[in-house]
């Protein structure tokens, strides 16, 4: 996992090239690489963080035959297995990196060559005699790639920062800006970043860049996955086949020549991870620590149980305390490095990766995926009502386990479910569909899908990117292998909520190895950043000179009278929990980010 950066046809010396590419340096503290083609009007180059082969003949960018070259962010999981059937063709190898075998392999299959990686990459690739570009991201976007493409100059990088001294013009996208605000997890799938000019390279695809012209195509069509049929006879052979996909994927993951941890809260998907590979044996083998983020006389610390999800699996547990800082200029520099809009402020997650690295960690196992897959978000539920219907029972159920996993105790009575009865039939009636009552329909799995492609996932894999990365961290998914992505999507909805549970196939498989009571329990909440505790404590006199600074009186991209507003209710109804608080920052993201740019990136 590292940081890439290049240019085409910009008038850049080195010495420039390497000042933006060291706004990145922090994706790759091991050592960098520069490269330019015989003209001098392409420039490669490379942030390294050393994970498979850690000597410096893996460095890039990595040059073949004085023709092509490769700069790549990412891990090729099963790359063993790829090099086995490159070397049965006759290739040879003088590295034992994953990047050797990726570039090998492009070379010999082309874009057909995408569908057999198991792992998560952006990677461009220069082809000197063609004079053309080759590039991709993963089939979900775990590896972030921007552009620039302004006529005969073309440029990319790991994050909008290298980029900004590449536009011919810095201007902040105000209609994007707003549909941000208002669409916080909406967003991230869209081409069109903050920033005017920078464009998101686009998930599941890849491109071909030649004589000033992008062709962008897909390789990866999620969509087909809603056609597949259920393939399993019962639960519990599907909890089986689950269980055995998802070892396989956590042993994939574990491949590094690094020492490597897994953050640990005191839910059920980072519980399975650590738990999986307790019962692996990776705790005993050394080299593997569970990671617990601590927060000290905050609601949401989760110490405790995440402490005994660990000693339960015999894995080695160590604690980060997370402290807001009171610091304005590390606020400011923390929103300068996140780059985008989000609910939370990064502190508590870039001083949680910053502490795992200094514990000596350097590749995390994460348990993120798990509630886009299989149902772990309440508000996503709420949908599931019109494919139960008309089976008031069951949408009883549904009803009691949205109602459990906000944190109330207890079976919803039928009443209530009557009135949502009520409700759908009359949307029936009204839209002249009464018929439709008796055919089997598929809101929740379409929810699902929206949330793992389109939504929330997106959104929070960009996030988990920049968080871990600006410690020199990277994180692993074992929940988003594709095969389990693929897998989810061939399940029935009550195989995900049953009895009063979310998450069911995935509570079932971790039965024997995660405590039972934290699999027993339905409230649903998260690792997060306590913005209602900080904005009302610590943060309180920072956020209110802001606020009523001549620099916020002077900003055009946010609505100055109703973010005042909003900041006096906040603290006049002391209304201090974690949704408001969270409100708040959000509406304060695109002048806190243009405060941070001028200071920080000189714009």
């Amino acid at each position: 996992m590292c940081g890439i950066f290049g240019t085409v046809n910009y008038s850049i010396s080195r010495e420039e090239f390497q000042q933006r590419l060291d706004t990145i340096k922090h994706r790759g503290p091991d050592g960098f690489g520069i490269w330019e083609n015989r003209t001098g009007n392409v420039k490669l180059g490379h942030r390294r963080l050393a994970i498979i082969d850690t000597d410096s003949r893996s460095n890039q960018p990595m040059i073949f035959n004085e023709r092509y070259a490769i700069v790549f962010n990412g891990e090729i999981y099963n790359y063993i297995e790829l090099k086995k059937e490159l070397l049965q063709k006759g290739v040879q190898f003088v590295t034992e990196s994953d990047t050797e075998v990726l570039f090998h392999l492009m070379l010999l299959e082309g874009p057909a060559a995408l569908s057999k990686l198991n792992g998560m990459w952006s990677l461009v690739m220069f082809d000197e005699q063609e004079q053309s570009f080759f590039m991709s991201r993963d089939r979900i976007g775990k590896k972030p790639l921007y552009y620039i493409h302004e006529g005969e100059q073309f440029a990319f990088a790991s994050e909008m920062k290298a980029l900004y001294k590449c536009l011919p013009q810095f201007s902040y996208n105000k209609p994007f800006i707003d549909f941000s605000l208002a669409n916080p997890f909406d967003n991230e799938v869209l081409p069109d970043t903050i920033i005017n000019g920078i464009h998101k390279f686009p998930v599941g695809c890849y491109a071909v860049y030649k004589n000033g012209e992008l062709k962008i195509s897909r390789y990866y069509f999620p969509e087909q996955l809603l056609e597949q049929k259920p393939a399993h006879k019962s639960f519990n052979e599907a909890v089986e086949q689950f269980r055995e996909l998802f070892e396989s994927s956590c042993t994939l993951r574990m491949r590094s020549d690094v020492p490597v941890g897994s953050a640990l809260s005191g839910g059920i998907d980072s519980g399975y991870v650590v738990s999986t590979l307790g019962k692996l044996g990776f705790g005993k083998k050394g080299g593997y620590t569970a990671l617990v983020s601590s927060f000290p006389g905050s609601v949401l610390d989760e110490t405790k149980e995440a402490l005994q999800v660990a000693a339960n699996a015999g894995v080695p547990a160590v604690r980060v305390e997370v402290e807001p800082s009171l610091e304005p200029d590390y606020i400011l520099r923390t929103v300068y490095e996140f780059e985008e809009m989000y609910l939370t402020s990064p502190i508590s997650f870039f001083q949680s990766y910053k502490g795992f690295r200094e514990k000596g960690i350097v590749v995390t196992l994460d348990g993120h995926g798990g509630d886009e897959l299989f149902g772990g978000y309440p508000f996503d539920l709420d949908i599931k009502l019109k494919d139960d219907f008309p089976n008031i029972m069951k949408m009883r159920r549904t009803l009691t386990t949205i109602h459990n996993m906000y944190g109330y105790d207890g079976e919803i009575e039928l009443k209530e479910a009557w009135l949502h009865f009520k409700s759908e039939l009359r949307k029936k009636i009204k839209e002249k569909k009464t018929l439709s009552i008796f055919e089997e329909e598929k809101h929740y799995q379409a929810k699902l899908f929206h949330s793992t492609f389109k939504g929330i996932l997106p959104t929070l894999l960009r996030n988990y990117d920049r968080y871990s990365m600006h410690a020199g961290v990277e994180v692993r998914m074992p929940f988003l292998d594709y095969r389990i992505i693929e897998f989810a999507f061939t399940l029935p909805n009550d195989y995900k909520v049953r009895n009063g549970f979310s998450k069911a196939i995935v509570r079932e498989a971790a039965k024997g190895i995660v405590p039972e009571h934290i699999l027993r329990n339905k409230l649903k909440s998260g690792w997060n950043s306590p913005m209602g505790e900080w904005l009302a404590g610590n943060w309180k006199q920072w956020l209110l000179d802001e606020v009523h600074s001549t620099a916020f009186n002077n900003c055009d991209l946010i609505d100055k009278r109703k973010v005042l507003n909003q900041t006096e209710l906040f603290y006049e109804t002391a209304r201090f929990d974690q949704g408001a608080g969270q409100d708040l920052w959000l509406q304060l993201q695109p002048y806190l980010i243009e405060k941070a740019n001028k200071q920080f990136a000189e714009l």
